[in-house]
């Protein structure tokens, strides 16, 4: 297994232990064992209670019917979601068949649970029922519930009934704690093989890989889908549809792009132009021209990224997945079929308006990079993140590219060398600082990535080595800034300039190394990840201070 698990059981006296002596020889404790020994930071995380029922269980916005318990907030499915879990068990073996509540009743809390888990993402293994030693009439309650669970519910279903039951449907002697209801260490040892037998791990890996696996391979599931109206995707008002495709395309990450773009070129290489007497390659019109080619670029890329990484995005993110929520999969396609030409066709126009067929290329390559970084270098160890870093760091470079014909004029004077190293600059800092944030965003999203078998650093050499190797990154920033600042303080860069160049970008820069080093969880990560988007930003004012 090749990241942790945490699984949430809920349930009654089975789930809890009950009967197990010593307590550490309950089903539940000892598969937590095995899971530790697939992975040292798995866990289980139990809330099962002897005595609750299914009604018990269900999510805390359900009403029953009269004269059945309202959900047990501490302890129901809703309280196990909070925990972030990979899945959830369900283990209600007898407690309702006690109450003489029918198979049907049983079945429909166990269908609003899946169903309900599933909308968060999240896969609920129900347990079949257990035998006890039951009058006739509730022995046939738990006979007909497990013959319809089996119908129902696998391969979501734990079956542990043959292992247990006598030839009349009731507790196996050798498997009675001696009440004739709850198991003894033989009972729970016979639970557990039917557990391993499920195979949670094995399962959860291959739903990570298969779009729709659950509703295609669980029998209510998919009868559900092929009998009943397709849900339409939700009708989104004109702000959430507005929201929905900004951050599909990631605006604020566009904004960023478009400042890198725009800053080194109008504060510092186009002022030196027109002093030379010269008239710039680049109008106002072409730099529009440029700045929508590039803009739409990044867009469609990060569209079809977002397509095709759909199912492991559930499983890292689901609170902020868009497509297949809020942005129907064909939608995202079709979006990015139109725009990706689109930006390809601007580019190479652009290249051949200027006679300049080197940002024509950039652009080719550029389309290139991200079809296959979308689809295949995303997944490999540090290949992906320095290809998309590259496209980062070319793109204050592109009006350097335009402007071509006055390059060889410039180097004959210091203020024209400045105005060909800044955006270089530029460059650098831009491919530093995504690097690393693309090294951090690997280890924040390292459990869905390797539950969909994507082999980023971290997967392939562990979370310690990946950390080390990115923290070595984020010094070689901070080792960047600290050396502008020190040869623009020689160069007699005003003090102030300096100060806010200390207090903008070499302070933070230090401080998000330090915090970065220091990560342990993944809300630590994503914290720093943010932290970087906002160094990026600041550098780009930064580094215009400091020129």
């Amino acid at each position: 297994m090749h990241r942790p698990l945490r699984l949430v059981i809920i349930g009654s006296s089975t789930a809890a232990g009950q009967g197990a002596d010593p307590p550490e020889q309950a089903w539940a404790h000892r598969y937590g064992a095995y899971l530790k020994a697939l992975h040292a930071a798995s866990e289980i995380v139990n809330l099962a209670q002897g005595g609750l029922q299914t009604f018990h269980l269900m999510p805390t916005e359900h009403r029953p019917p009269p004269a059945r318990p309202l959900p047990d907030a501490e302890r129901n499915l809703t309280k196990a979601l909070s925990f972030g879990p990979d899945a959830v068990i369900v283990q209600a073996p007898s407690n309702d068949a006690a109450a003489y509540y029918g198979p049907q009743e049983q079945l429909a809390n166990f269908d609003q649970m899946l169903t309900h888990a599933l909308q968060q993402g999240v896969p609920v293994w129900l347990c079949t029922p257990q035998p006890r030693n039951f009058s006739p009439e509730q022995r046939r309650i738990q006979r007909e519930l497990r013959q319809a669970m089996q119908a129902r519910y696998d391969p979501l279903l734990i079956d542990a009934w043959d292992l247990l039951a006598d030839a009349d449907d009731g507790l196996l002697p050798e498997c009675d704690s001696g009440d004739g209801a709850h198991l003894n260490n033989e009972g729970h040892a016979r639970i557990l093989r039917a557990v391993l037998r499920a195979d949670i791990p094995g399962m959860l890996a291959r739903a990570a890989q298969e779009p729709d696996f659950w509703t295609k391979h669980v029998p209510v599931l998919a009868h559900e889908a092929e009998h009943q109206p397709q849900p339409r995707q939700p009708l989104l008002s004109f702000a959430q549809a507005l929201r929905a495709w900004m951050r599909l395309v990631r605006l604020p990450n566009l904004l960023i792009l478009t400042l890198a773009l725009a800053l080194p070129y109008w504060a510092v290489l186009r002022p030196v132009i027109e002093q030379s007497g010269k008239e710039p390659v680049l109008n106002v019109f072409r730099f529009a021209v440029l700045s929508l080619a590039v803009v739409l670029t990044a867009a469609a890329g990060y569209a079809l990224n977002d397509y095709c990484d759909r199912a492991i995005d559930a499983l890292n993110r689901p609170g902020r997945v868009v497509v297949g929520r809020w942005l129907s999969p064909e939608r995202v396609r079709r979006f990015h079929r139109m725009l990706w030409p689109l930006a390809l066709l601007l580019g190479l126009l652009l290249g051949l308006w200027l006679g300049n067929g080197l940002v024509a290329a950039v652009f080719a390559g550029a389309t290139l990079l991200l079809f296959l970084y979308a689809r295949w270098l995303k997944c490999t160890p540090l290949v992906g993140n320095v290809a998309v870093s590259l496209l980062c760091g070319v793109v204050p470079l592109l009006p350097l590219m335009a402007e071509r014909p006055y390059v060889e004029a410039l180097t004959t004077s210091d203020a024209g060398w400045m105005a060909l190293l800044w955006p270089g600059l530029y460059g650098l800092f831009a491919f530093l600082s995504n690097f690393w944030r693309e090294q951090v965003k690997d280890l924040e999203d390292v459990a869905g990535d390797a539950a969909g078998h994507c082999r980023t650093l971290p997967v392939w050499l562990g979370v310690p080595a990946a950390q080390r190797l990115a923290t070595g990154t984020g010094l070689l920033l901070s080792a960047l800034i600290g050396g502008l600042l020190g040869w623009r303080a020689e160069a007699g860069s005003p003090a102030f300039a300096l100060v806010l160049g200390v207090v903008l970008l070499g302070l933070p820069s230090v401080f998000l190394v330090g915090l970065f080093y220091r990560a342990a969880e993944r809300r630590h990560f994503s914290q720093v990840s943010l932290g970087i988007k906002i160094l990026m930003l600041a550098g780009l004012l930064g580094l215009l201070l400091i020129k």
